[in-house]
């Protein structure tokens, strides 16, 4: 063997808890505050169109999470058959206890088309896509220590959004009058 046989990074439980606790206390320390808004349906998935069309928001979570990606907005700018397209995207880390202990255990992971909404900066996102490998096997570990989401800006469209928070209700319902 290649390695050195006297320290053991692939198998060690405590080596795995220690790294799990230093990443859930840094996005403490460093993360915002932000609720979690899990998607409902009263339908399914539309499989030609790629949308639920009965999609609704009915409650929210209080969750922390670590803004990756500081500086500005990720993503392209690109002219379609559609007219330009701008996706301003933004990454945030989230750890699997503090998805765990703060939102109902129905929900297992976050979901790609549920709402996340930053209570400092006001503002909703949506999650577009959910990395379930960001932390891939770090000390040997199978299981993730978090998740890394990818999320635009909401654009609404005809959403029914009744989470009991009247900060998030009246965002909606300011985006509604303007449409």
């Amino acid at each position: 063997m290649s390695t050195n046989h006297y320290f053991n990074n692939f198998d060690s439980k405590p080596e795995q808890r220690l790294y799990n606790d230093l990443i859930n206390e840094s996005i403490q320390i460093w993360g915002i505050d932000s609720m979690y808004i899990p998607r409902t349906s009263d339908s399914s998935f539309d499989l030609v169109f790629g949308d639920d069309p009965t999609k609704s928001f009915k409650s929210a979570y209080p969750v922390e999470v670590y803004v990756k990606s500081v500086d500005d907005f990720e993503g392209s700018e690109l002219y379609s058959k559609f007219g330009l397209e701008i996706q301003h995207q933004v990454r945030f880390l989230i750890t699997n206890d503090a998805f765990g202990r703060r939102v109902p255990s129905t929900y297992s992971r976050p979901s790609e088309g549920d709402l996340l909404w930053l209570t400092n900066f006001q503002a909703l996102f949506e999650i577009k896509f959910v990395n379930q490998q960001y932390f891939f096997y770090a000390f040997g570990n199978k299981k993730f220590y978090g998740f890394e989401l990818i999320c635009e800006r909401f654009r609404y469209s005809n959403e029914k959004v009744e989470t009991g928070i009247t900060e998030i209700d009246n965002a909606i319902d300011s985006q509604v009058f303007s449409y």
